[in-house]
């Protein structure tokens, strides 16, 4: 399974077109008819996955109108979010399409220097509907333009996960260079904790049969924070959807629990913290 790190530098296969010139895009957006930032996310909220590729999870977009603040929607965008340091990029509604301001992590906004522009727009041919995403880093020159589908339960490949911090918590257990602490801070095992003692092969088994449980993809979508899946799905064992938050020395894990809404959807939200993993040695750092 490839490390953070790797997914940085393998994600960024991107050449410089020598035409371009700074801040200018390839060509103006297609028949994007957006007429506000609200109006503009409505039309593409979602997942959205780069077209032809099949390698794990590929680049992603997971945008979401209830990241709407004042005049900035917060995107999550796969080749800029590092868990312990950026959790969103923002982009205002500008020349009927989005346009990179700024970035994020636990609400505090500040700006990633490297990048020169971001644009996202939709495209509209019949009754597809395609998001391009175009972008450019000044102090690597490096370029990209991507046209991007919207995934639904159907069509998600069996390695793609919406809940991106499963993969990296997977590769964390399976090293074995961790300790469990209770909600306490007493140090505690693998079973006592999630119900079984082999921590790994379960999550290894969840991540390679993760179409057996489409709700929990879609709710990954949906939820406004990361979640994983922790515990046994043998016969008497339970499973259970934990809320992850990922810092750079420690990984929280907090119980989650379903309230009900006008709508009837039940959506899951973060409760109290049960565990704390800490890794025992830490060769290079957890956001890599």
């Amino acid at each position: 399974m490839k490390s953070l790190l790797l997914i940085l530098i393998g994600s960024f296969f991107l050449i410089t077109p020598p035409t371009i010139g700074k801040n200018t895009p390839t060509e103006k957006p297609g028949n994007s008819d957006g007429k506000s930032l609200i109006h503009y996310v409505n039309a593409i909220q979602g997942l959205w996955q780069e077209i032809g590729f099949i390698d794990q999870a590929g680049f992603n977009l997971k945008i979401d109108p209830s990241n709407i603040s004042d005049s900035t929607v917060k995107i999550s965008v796969s080749d800029y979010y590092f868990p312990g340091m950026v959790e969103y990029l923002h982009f205002a509604y500008r020349n009927q399409r989005l346009e990179y301001t700024g970035a994020s992590r636990d609400d505090h906004f500040f700006d990633l220097n490297r990048i020169d522009f971001i644009y996202i727009w939709y495209e509209v041919e019949g009754r597809d509907t395609t998001l391009v995403y175009e972008a450019r880093e000044m102090e690597y020159e490096n370029y990209v333009k991507i046209r991007m589908r919207r995934n639904s339960i159907s069509n998600l490949p069996p390695d793609f996960w919406a809940c991106g911090l499963q993969q990296h918590l997977s590769s964390l257990i399976a090293s074995g260079n961790f300790e469990i602490y209770d909600r306490l801070g007493n140090l505690t095992n693998e079973e006592h904790a999630f119900g079984t003692t082999a921590l790994a092969e379960e999550l290894t088994f969840f991540e390679d049969n993760a179409v057996l449980w489409p709700m929990y993809e879609e709710t990954c979508v949906r939820a406004e924070f990361e979640m994983v899946v922790i515990g046994s799905f043998n016969p008497g064992g339970s499973a259970e959807i934990y809320g992850i938050e990922w810092d750079p020395d420690e990984i929280r894990l907090y119980e989650t629990h379903s309230v009900a809404t006008i709508d009837g959807l039940f959506p899951l939200v973060k409760g109290e913290l049960m565990f704390t993993i800490r890794p025992t040695q830490i060769t290079e750092p957890l956001i890599e």
